[in-house]
């Protein structure tokens, strides 16, 4: 799964579960057959369902994970039996005491309207498509809410599904197609997937959708609302490349018969790796011409890469999920490598660094962690970043040539089944060679990561750091005056360790390839020119950027404007020039062939004074640029250095990707023109031009609030935080925390023990806000 952070940060999270609070596990779940239909305008499931499994020890009845569900029969082998409902579980009775010698079905027939779980996406909400959809989101436990079953990931299971769907409906799950046939007016789609997975996994896709394969084995397609078929091709074309690509990377062939991406709207994540249907937001989908600043490849990677960690190896609890998620944000940097070069997989690599170091940065936990009150709270930069970054320095330290056979090994070791982190580390161990217990207990059981000192004590070179003290072996660059270079091998362990021979005129670079995950002060009193050496010889971009900050703050304006212009990379520059504050080289830069440099450069020119050279030429790039981001990007600067109504009026009018010129123009009223912002964002909600402008105008109500005497935008709030979308409904309940009003109390404490984790813990801080008012 993808895209969650941004969604953590903006809800902040609080209790309703612990971890512990999971019961015994008595079975073996071995297949789920399934079938369900719904009803769009009431947002009402029918659903028939039967568990196979095979019991660990002798039991009476069996349970399973069922919530806010319906139950009306559970049957045995056509008979009836007993149930009854505790919490979020279903028990029933069986005919008679079974055992491990025997399998078990257990048919369950129910019902619903559920909360979570499924989703039903009405058209005018499903922006940039004009049709309805409905979908699944297991992830982390919210299978239970639409398909009473074994819901947690430490036990997987073949399945198969039949969706009944309206006619012209098209509908997608697990494993490969069966078949389809009419039923009255509406149709069955038929689905098996014969490679056990864990039940979170399980899902369908359904709504008049258009089907495009790009390759028939394993058969590769997407699936995209009608009328999106060409922003389709562009965001999921090359996909089948990357299945054979990654395939071949990890030494084990995509093992599914299928690999197929479908679009929902007002979905919660980025992306979702159910097997071998991967759910994407319809966010990801753009039209060519705004490309590379909008562009599916990370998302695409990284879901795909969940196919092989995360779907055929499983973590057995969200305490070591960076199992799943480390690795799929691991594997897209040697796509990047793959297609564009050393270079920008290097700068790949050091952003996940920085995105693991910044988990550590407020907070005192592990990777492997299991002191969450519910399953959201691990899925953060430690699982991501963090969990990537530790894998990048196992395979520097292992080397590469040794490294991917080993994965390939412990892929077939552990296929279709749950791994922990210290399985992982075993299996890594014996195919190597390599002792990586040292490895394994720093770097996913130490609460801390590394920050190094580098400092001259009584005329020698010493490394310092804070406890915890990490035992880390590190190269040592060591830069003559005369401008030889000698990288040596170097261990860093305990509070001080000496650098040998290291002459007072050198200059020394830790890391010099910057392949830790660290941070690093230098206190050596580097002069300029010895930051600009460095910077000059450091071996990659990684340590280039590691080296960013010291090196900018020691230049001059004009030895910045130097460094910028000997930079060729594209991606290196376009880091470097929004630190360049110099007009002329900046509107220079705004002509660069590099669309990434000129979005740098125009965003840069925002932050300077007004002048008319400038002004002109941002306005030419608006009259003439072809990509919506860009020129998106340089009317946000042209209205912040003028003010121009008119170019204000201008964005709110104009058609663009992702409505994202009406967003800019809302955005700065209510920033700038809160009168006029009020006035607009309550028009937008009675008359929505598109469901991103609608989110953002109820995000600006709720700092907008209402004149005296006026209750519009409050009410206008308190009906959206009622409906059944997601991310509109979600903006309403902060907006309300922010509006202030305490009255809107008693329609948000309701939603505090609501079903889906987003909005109860959205409306568990909105009510503890407005209860310190």
């Amino acid at each position: 799964m993808n895209g969650r952070l941004a969604i953590l940060a903006l809800l902040g999270l609080s209790s309703f579960a612990t971890a512990d609070q999971r019961p015994e596990r008595i079975y073996d779940l071995l297949d789920v057959n399934w079938q369900i239909s719904f009803d769009e305008p009431s947002g009402t499931i029918s659903g028939d369902v039967t568990n196979t499994l095979r019991p660990l020890k002798s039991i009476e009845e069996v349970w399973f994970d069922s919530a806010k569900l319906r139950i009306q029969e559970t049957l045995i082998d056509g008979k009836a039996m007993p149930f009854r409902l505790e919490g979020e579980r279903l028990f029933v009775r069986l005919p008679k005491p079974a055992d491990s010698s025997r399998t078990v079905k257990v048919r369950i027939r129910y019902s619903g309207q559920p909360e979570a779980g499924v989703y039903f996406v009405p058209a005018q909400r499903a922006f940039p498509a004009t049709t309805s959809m409905v979908y699944t989101q297991g992830e982390m436990e919210d299978t239970r809410y639409w398909l009473p079953t074994y819901d947690y990931p430490d036990d997987k299971a073949t399945t198969e599904g039949r969706i009944e769907v309206p006619k012209g409906y098209r509908a997608l799950s697990n494993g490969r197609l069966i078949g389809q046939k009419a039923k009255d007016d509406r149709e069955v789609w038929h689905w098996r997937l014969d490679k056990p997975h864990s039940t979170y996994l399980i899902s369908f896709v359904a709504g008049p959708y258009t089907e495009v394969v790009t390759a028939k084995k394993p058969k590769v397609s997407y699936w995209v609302p009608k009328g999106l078929e060409e922003q389709g091709q562009v965001s999921f074309g090359n996909t089948h490349e990357m299945v054979d690509f990654f395939g071949k990377l990890v030494r084990y062939p995509y093992p599914f018969a299928k690999y197929s991406q479908s679009t929902v709207a007002d979905f919660m994540f980025g992306g979702m790796e159910n097997t071998t249907a991967t759910t994407q937001t319809i966010t990801t989908l753009h039209p060519k011409h705004v490309e590379p600043l909008a562009s599916s490849t990370g998302l695409v990677a990284h879901e795909l890469a969940h196919q092989w960690f995360g779907d055929t190896v499983t973590t057995p609890n969200w305490a070591h999920i960076w199992i799943n998620e480390g690795w799929a944000s691991f594997l897209p940097a040697f796509w990047t490598r793959e297609k564009v070069g050393d270079e920008a997989f290097h700068i790949e690599r050091f952003d996940i660094f920085s995105g693991g170091l910044a988990a550590h940065q407020n907070s005192t936990r592990p990777v492997v962690w299991t002191g969450y009150r519910e399953p959201m709270e691990m899925f953060n930069n430690f699982a991501y970043p963090g969990g990537a970054s530790r894998m990048f320095m196992l395979m520097h330290q292992i080397g590469e040539a040794k490294f991917w056979p080993a994965v390939g090994n412990y892929l077939r070791e552990y296929q279709f089944k749950n791994v922990d982190t210290e399985g992982f580390f075993a299996s890594m161990s014996r195919s190597t060679g390599r002792d990586l217990e040292t490895f394994r207990r720093q770097w996913f059981y130490t609460p801390a990561a590394p920050r190094l000192t580098v400092k001259r004590i009584d005329g020698q070179v010493v490394v310092e750091q804070p406890e915890p003290h990490f035992d880390l072996p590190l190269e040592v660059m060591v830069v003559s005056a005369d401008g030889r270079t000698e990288t040596r091998p170097h261990r860093v362990q305990g509070a001080r360790t000496a650098i040998p021979d290291v002459q007072a005129t050198d200059l020394v670079l830790v890391d010099p390839e910057a392949w830790t995950m660290m941070t690093v002060t230098y206190d050596l009193g580097y002069r300029r020119t010895d930051w600009r050496r460095l910077f000059d010889v450091a071996p990659n971009a990684a340590q280039k950027l590691r080296l960013l900050d010291p090196v900018m703050a020691a230049l001059s304006r004009t030895e910045r404007v130097e460094l910028a212009q000997s930079v060729t990379s594209p991606r290196l520059l376009a880091r470097i020039v929004p630190r360049v504050p110099s007009r002329e080289f900046l509107l220079e830069m705004t002509r660069h062939g590099d669309a990434t440099v000129r979005q740098a450069a125009v965003g840069a020119l925002g932050g300077l004074s007004r002048t008319a050279d400038v002004e002109t030429r941002l306005m030419e790039i608006v009259d003439n640029e072809p990509n919506d981001i860009l020129r998106r990007d340089t009317m946000r600067s042209l209205i912040r250095m003028t003010g121009n109504p008119q170019l204000l009026e201008r964005a709110w009018s104009t058609n663009g990707y992702a409505d994202i010129f009406r967003v800019l123009a809302i955005e700065h009223w209510a920033e700038r023109d809160p009168e006029k912002g009020r006035t607009v964002a309550l028009d937008v909600l009675e008359n929505p031009p598109s469901e991103p402008v609608r989110v953002f105008a109820i995000r600006a109500l709720g700092r907008l609030k209402d004149p005296a005497g006026d209750r519009r935008a409050y009410d206008a709030l308190i009906r959206v935080a009622q409906e059944r979308s997601f991310g509109a409904r979600t903006a309403a309940i902060n907006a309300l925390a922010q509006y202030g009003d305490k009255s809107a109390i008693s329609v948000l404490q309701p939603l505090s023990t609501h079903s889906l984790s987003f909005i109860r813990n959205a409306a568990k801080s909105a009510v503890e806000r407005l209860q310190k008012k």
